[in-house]
């Protein structure tokens, strides 16, 4: 039982702490006589973080257009992004997604609809803020930020439309907004 927890122990802090990848990059020269010497070809290592791979993920979805792009992301997060910060990471770029962008809002919930029976915890992290915010602008009951408004309401109908948010949630922002009008 120690083992056990022991190897529970160490999959924990590796999954908190920021891993390298390494990738082996070979390189052949040729002679200029254009005869083979029988020399190796030169190797080196290039290390690149897990942060950095994070961060070029994120600028990717800015580019999602299809379906299959969606795919190959989710794809790739699952199996060589998936850690417990590069989940919240996530979360927060989907969420922050500019005002101006409402075209990407349906490939953004195609994505958290893929990664959802893999990844539960992101639907429900991301509609959580999306219910936050949509609290915050009932409140403030202005008529600035209409973008952000109608981008935080579309966006919880794509995850209604994929069936990643409960439909009660989204009948009840409907319900609230409509007692409002």
């Amino acid at each position: 039982i120690e083992e056990e927890f022991k190897k529970l122990n160490v999959e924990e802090e590796d999954d908190e702490e920021e891993d390298e990848e390494e990738v082996v990059v070979t390189e052949t020269t040729q002679n200029p006589g254009g005869k083979d010497s029988g020399e190796v070809p030169a190797t080196s290592t290039i290390t690149i973080s897990n942060k950095a791979m994070m961060e070029a993920f994120i600028a990717k979805l800015s580019t999602i257009s299809n379906r299959d792009f969606v795919n190959d992301a989710a794809q790739e997060f699952c199996l060589k992004l998936n850690t417990k910060s590069n989940r919240k990471k996530l979360v927060r770029a989907l969420y922050g997604v500019s005002r101006n962008r409402l075209d990407l809002l349906p490939f953004h919930a195609r994505l958290v609809r893929t990664l959802s029976p893999i990844l539960p915890d992101i639907p429900l992290d991301l509609f959580t803020l999306l219910k936050k915010e949509f609290i915050y602008h009932l409140r403030k009951k202005d008529q600035n930020n209409l973008e952000t408004k109608v981008k935080n309401i579309r966006f919880i109908g794509e995850l209604t439309k994929f069936e990643t948010c409960e439909k009660v949630e989204a009948l009840w922002c409907l319900r609230v907004l409509l007692g409002m009008f």
